[in-house]
């Protein structure tokens, strides 16, 4: 058997701590097969990798349902919807919703999904460079979105999100603690024949570098296949705690209306890893 050479330099050059909010080499959810996987991660109810489980997201709208009621709202803007878990179910309930995604498969999936409901659109789009020229009466960004982009990315996003909401409406979001530092992944090495970066024989190295004084997280997969160059990919976890969603908050126009556990009313309590926070547009 004959193994092909691997440039053990290039691999040591690319295994390094990364400098904070450094990007990775390309963007994974445009990559075919990347973008299948992340599909299937949605809909799986046996991990909750990249959506929650149907139950936790039927609470979750039934909670958001209440608050919407409560202040009049009729339009809905969900940023990062993903395959439309939240944007279906809440169009179900008679809003009319415009779902935002980076990956074509999950509107794809999501348009599929539709059941008819003439009152729920979706868009592909990176809402970083998303422009409108719609108002809403509530915009939400859910499962932790907000922590994956850097510091100068959220406060453009918050400054969009402004823009996006009518006078008094509501943002909804939730972030992931500084309790989370340090479990969110573990270094190893691990391949095969498929997976979830590559359909093809594979090896990628894991590690997770954290930086405590900012604080922040960043997985890093270097993917190494026969035949093509090593690639990097680099998901970042820019963690939120109370006290800065508050001052986000206050510095992009919101005021904030209520801070919870996560996005289904539970009180906060000492040793949450999440916080889900309602805010609103001041006049």
């Amino acid at each position: 058997m004959t193994i092909s050479p691997i440039d053990i330099k290039t691999i040591a050059e690319l295994d390094r701590r990364p400098a904070i909010f450094e990007k990775g080499e390309t963007v994974f959810w445009e990559h075919p097969h990347i973008s299948k996987m992340m599909l299937m991660a949605h809909l799986d109810q046996s991990t909750g990798a990249a959506s929650r489980r149907f139950d936790e997201i039927d609470r979750s709208v039934e909670w958001i349902d209440g608050i919407l009621k409560k202040a009049g709202a009729r339009t809905i803007l969900d940023l990062g919807c993903g395959p439309g878990l939240y944007a279906k179910r809440l169009a179900a309930r008679g809003y009319e919703v415009l779902g935002v995604d980076i990956s074509p498969n999950s509107i794809a999936y999501a348009n599929e999904d539709r059941d008819g409901l003439d009152n729920l659109q979706y868009t592909v789009a990176n809402y970083l460079e998303l422009n409108l020229d719609r108002r809403f009466d509530a915009v939400l960004l859910i499962y932790g979105d907000l922590c994956a982009l850097s510091d100068v990315n959220m406060s453009a996003l918050l400054g969009k999100v402004f823009g996006w909401l009518n006078p008094e409406g509501h943002f909804i979001f939730d972030t992931m603690k500084t309790e989370l530092i340090g479990e969110l992944s573990e270094q190893e090495w691990h391949g095969g024949e498929f997976g979830f970066w590559r359909d093809g024989p594979h090896l990628v190295l894991q590690r997770r570098y954290d930086f405590l004084d900012h604080p922040a997280s960043v997985n890093q997969y270097i993917v190494l296949e026969a035949g093509e160059d090593p690639v990097v990919y680099r998901v970042w976890f820019n963690y939120i705690d109370e006290k800065r969603a508050r001052s986000l908050i206050d510095e992009h126009g919101f005021e904030t209306l209520g801070i919870w556990s996560d996005l289904k009313g539970t009180p906060v309590g000492g040793n949450d890893q999440w916080m889900g926070v309602l805010a609103r547009k001041e006049l």
